[in-house]
């Protein structure tokens, strides 16, 4: 158990600065909150001129979102 959680916190250092991981639960993971969240996210990452595409996570929500 020790090695596995050794690997773990490896991993996840070898990501720092490089990952983000955004939870939300109970009342933030409404759907108004997760759409700002997200928003805000691509805001941000737009604005830092990341190359990432953050628009498209809105855009899948929101089509998850329409489908139910």
């Amino acid at each position: 158990m020790l090695i596995l959680c050794s690997r773990l916190v490896t991993r996840q250092l070898s990501r720092a600065g490089k990952v983000w991981r955004v939870g939300l639960i109970g009342f933030t993971s409404r759907k108004k909150n997760v759409l700002f969240c997200l928003s805000a996210l691509a805001f941000v990452l737009s604005e830092s001129g990341s190359p990432a595409d953050a628009h498209k996570a809105v855009t899948a929500a929101q089509s998850i979102y329409s489908a139910n």
